[in-house]
């Protein structure tokens, strides 16, 4: 049986540009062709995505692409949760199994994946996904048995863990000094968007209200996220919380629904949105450029 290399991300269409409010002008808006997409993340050169992509036969696997969808390839199969490794040289991802899920590492260029034993994982059955930390020796992972889902961070080294962020968070992000994190809360009204100094345990809300949970990545100047609009179920802005000044900077505008997953490249310059339609069964990536 011949597998399918290419999927329809190859083929990319140029929008028109976008004005946001503040005068500045975004590059060109490229959003590729309709295909199931998710979780991107970035290389730390900018120069490559890895995403989690769903098959016909809704099984999901692992693709790396240019940000703007050429040069897709097939990285793992299955695979799902990907996440890019400081120095750039491999992934780190999560599969499913009669023995729970598990994580494993495979090359960025490629090659048969490799288990990340530890105990710690290895204790887990409902293992969410696992991320890289900044020093590149720790990873986060999420846990949701029993629920609720909580984030921990792990030592790979150590096997020192500690907890990351309070029950009921499914995502948590690091700022690039390694001082703290970021992650959703629920709270009465809205989820919202909440920046912690893990230092001195001072907690300030980044953003009031996002429309996705995983819908938000750290930046090193920035918490880049995807706030509502007006229709919960439409479009929603792509905005920016700064560290320094603590003001939110609008983006501009996310066509459809954010589905699962943001990321920024490290310059800071490149943004990658996952979104859905009504149906959530056509999904692509809204690719924004930020020009100075």
């Amino acid at each position: 049986m011949t597998r399918r290399v290419f999927i329809p991300i190859l083929a990319v269409l140029t929008f028109v540009v976008l004005l946001i409010a503040a005068g500045t002008q975004l590059g060109n808006m490229m959003v590729a062709a309709p295909a199931p997409d998710a979780l991107p993340d970035f290389s730390p050169d900018g120069e490559w995505i890895v995403y989690e992509h769903e098959e016909a036969d809704l099984r999901k696997t692992l693709w790396v692409a240019r940000p703007d969808g050429r040069d897709a390839r097939l990285l793992a199969d299955p695979g799902y949760s990907p996440s890019w490794h400081p120095a750039g040289d491999r992934i780190v991802f999560v599969r499913a199994s009669d023995q729970g899920v598990r994580p494993f590492v495979v090359a960025a260029e490629g090659g048969e994946p490799e288990p990340l034993k530890h105990p710690v994982l290895e204790r887990r059955y409902y293992l969410g996904g696992v991320e890289w930390a900044r020093d590149g020796t720790s990873v986060f992972y999420i846990t949701h048995d029993p629920d609720p889902r909580t984030a921990w961070k792990l030592n790979l080294a150590t096997g020192e863990t500690v907890q990351a962020a309070p029950g009921g968070s499914a995502f948590v992000k690091e700022t690039h000094d390694g001082a703290g994190v970021v992650y959703p809360r629920s709270g009465q009204e809205a989820l919202a968007l909440i920046w912690r100094n893990d230092e001195t345990g001072e907690e300030r809300v980044a953003a009031s209200s996002i429309m996705n949970s995983q819908a938000f990545d750290v930046g090193a100047s920035a918490v880049y996220y995807v706030a509502p609009g007006p229709d919960p179920y439409g479009e929603g802005f792509l905005r920016a919380f700064d560290f320094a000044t603590g003001e939110t900077r609008e983006l501009g505008p996310v066509v459809d629904r954010p589905y699962a997953g943001l990321t920024v490249s490290r310059d800071e310059k490149t943004i990658v949105v996952s979104r859905s339609h009504g149906d959530f069964e056509r999904r692509e990536f809204q690719v924004f450029r930020l020009d100075d």
